[in-house]
């Protein structure tokens, strides 16, 4: 039986996606559900983090619980998922494909990268990072509560590549990078140091983004400028082009959705490849040195979508008409893209088909006004809903 989240993402991802990362969420996923979701990766209680850091003797216990509470909630597993996403939409743009086995190192390492938070939400002793036997211990013990086997079944041949990838998934800090500190690597080593460790680094970096405009942002704090680090990333891989990105300021729903769409089917013919979504916006893998779209061109674009949403959706009925008391009453935006001899035109289609007001009918409000016996009336408005009020604007 496949769990919720597993149904979402078979949903959601396109029907070319990789078959590797299909097993590792028809495997691993469930599994991280149960051992990842109840743990912390992004925000959470600083009353908890201090509590942990102090009985680690943190001389900076407090500043750290204050930093990491204030970030958005955001679990282990949701952050372990996201990530891997993210990581993968480059794998399209390497000039040299992965093999199998990197794929599934990948999904693996990124896996496990954050295994500090997983020992942290067990309130167990993190390994230091030149502790490389440790580090694989604690690697070996979470492949077997996370499934590994199922989705690969050599995977412990490679533990020495897992647990180098899920250390050095972070740019600098607790890195052990020395080939010659782990155990003998299946894989070549170089190509664990590149593409593997920028791929997870991107995927990393770009999971703590909550708007595109961060592309652009100053580093804040201890932080490297994101921007700056997903770059370094591509240059890494040798990926050509730039990181650039639309963002709306007010995302309003189904109108935002329509001007996003509107945005990257213009962005397309200037073959901006779109590689993360936000709420507010999109980034984009653009040419070097991308010119920026005329603002009248770039707007007329965005009006004729917008307008010929509006005006299908409007005729269907589904939207820029209301019932009231007195029958259907017309928005203002409707007579802003209809003439009004179009309107009485298509009322009737329009009333027949979506007008819509299921929680206040106008039929119990009119069988009120109207001057009868209380058994008669009360006999009425057992059937006095949305069927009385079609039948009564025919």
């Amino acid at each position: 039986m496949t769990t919720l989240l597993q149904t979402l993402l078979i949903r959601t991802l396109p029907p070319d996606t990789d078959l590797i990362l299909k097993e590792f969420i028809d495997t691993v996923l469930p599994a991280m559900e149960t051992q990842f979701g109840h743990m912390t990766a992004l925000g959470g209680s600083q009353a908890v983090h201090e509590h942990r850091l102090r009985k680690m003797n943190d001389a900076y216990a407090t500043e750290k619980a204050q930093r990491w509470a204030s970030s958005p909630d955001q679990s282990l597993l949701v952050h372990v998922t996201n990530a891997l996403l993210l990581a993968w939409t480059l794998t399209p743009f390497l000039s040299e494909p992965l093999s199998d086995n990197e794929k599934r190192l990948i999904c693996l390492g990124l896996t496990l990268h954050d295994y500090n938070k997983y020992c942290q939400g067990e309130e167990e002793d993190v390994p230091k990072a030149h502790e490389v036997n440790e580090i694989l211990t604690l690697c070996e013990e979470m492949g077997e509560r996370l499934n590994f086997s199922a989705f690969w079944s050599d995977w412990r041949q490679y533990l020495s590549e897992i647990g180098f990838l899920a250390q050095n998934t972070q740019g600098k800090i607790g890195t052990n990078l020395i080939g010659t500190n782990w155990p003998k690597f299946q894989l070549r080593e170089r190509r664990l140091k590149n593409p593997l460790r920028p791929l997870l680094r991107f995927g990393d970096v770009a999971v703590h983004m909550a708007n595109p405009a961060e592309l652009a942002m100053p580093a804040t704090g201890r932080t490297r400028p994101r921007g700056k680090a997903l770059k370094d990333c591509l240059e890494d891989l040798g990926i050509k082009g730039e990181l650039t990105y639309h963002r709306l300021r007010q995302p309003t729903g189904i109108l935002s959705n329509r001007v996003h769409n509107a945005v990257l089917h213009f962005t397309a013919a200037l073959d901006w490849q779109p590689i993360l979504y936000f709420a507010q916006g999109v980034v984009y893998l653009s040419p070097l040195s991308p010119t920026a779209p005329k603002r009248e061109t770039l707007k007329k674009a965005l009006w004729q979508s917008i307008s010929q949403f509006l005006e299908s959706q409007m005729m269907n009925g589904e939207i820029g008409f209301k019932r009231d008391g007195k029958g259907v009453k017309v928005a203002p935006q409707t007579r802003e893209l209809f003439e009004s001899t179009q309107i009485i035109r298509e009322l009737p289609g329009v009333i027949a088909a979506n007008v819509r007001n299921e929680k206040d009918p106008a039929t119990p409000k009119r069988l009120a006004s109207i001057g009868m016996d209380a058994t008669e009336r009360k006999a009425l408005m057992a059937v006095a809903d949305l069927r009385c009020d079609l039948i009564a604007e025919r």
